[in-house]
């Protein structure tokens, strides 16, 4: 799931690299592109999305070209959030994920996010609420949920069928309705008793 972002003629990368965050953009399209890049910090132990962006603004990149668009020094990236906190919410290693969103003028949208600590280090909630439904759809079924709070690399899958899930291995943000299709052929029942998560912080059996 992950490896198909590789191939798409935008590519945002987010690096950490000898204590600074550096955010880049590769295209491999054959003409200018313009769009608008917003740069994100949230803290995961949180379900308030607001006040965590550090950089939007309009980005152009050149056909078959790559740049460097920006660099953090971490320490100094939390140090600021903190003293610019309206809301109460620390930012540390352990309880922040930073984002990369590029929307081009065309409306097609590029992302990627990296955690600035190690996984088994993160701050993740375990007492977390899904809810989660099922519709009945042409050749399978979309999974319509959203969440208490931040869940890590969520993971859907069935226990005895093929199967094919149009997205997978994503992190979940708070209070946003999501929408995964899953390819397959049995019946509601059969899938909703069939349909595990799984995730760095929440396993539903």
């Amino acid at each position: 799931y992950k490896v198909k972002n590789l191939y798409k003629d935008i590519l945002i990368s987010v690096i950490e690299n000898d204590g600074f965050i550096e955010i880049f953009m590769v295209s491999d399209k054959k003409q200018e592109t313009k769009g608008k890049l917003t740069i994100s910090v949230y803290n995961i132990e949180s379900n308030n999305l607001s006040d965590r962006i550090i950089f939007s603004k309009d980005v152009k990149i050149q056909a078959n070209s790559s740049k460097q668009i920006r660099s953090y020094k971490i320490d100094s990236l939390l140090t600021e959030l903190n003293k610019n906190s309206s809301n109460g919410i620390s930012y540390n290693r352990d309880n922040v994920i930073i984002t990369a969103n590029y929307i081009t003028d065309e409306l097609v949208e590029y992302n990627n996010e990296k955690f600035i600590s190690n996984l088994g280090e993160l701050k993740l909630k375990k007492d977390i609420k899904i809810e989660l439904d099922i519709e009945k759809v042409h050749n399978g079924y979309n999974i319509n949920f959203q969440s208490s709070d931040f869940i890590a690399y969520l993971y859907f899958y069935l226990t005895d069928n093929k199967y094919h899930f149009d997205n997978n291995f994503i992190n979940i943000y708070p209070n946003i309705r999501y929408t995964i299709f899953c390819k397959t052929d049995i019946c509601e029942i059969e899938f909703k008793n069939q349909l595990k998560i799984k995730s760095l912080n929440i396993s539903i059996p």
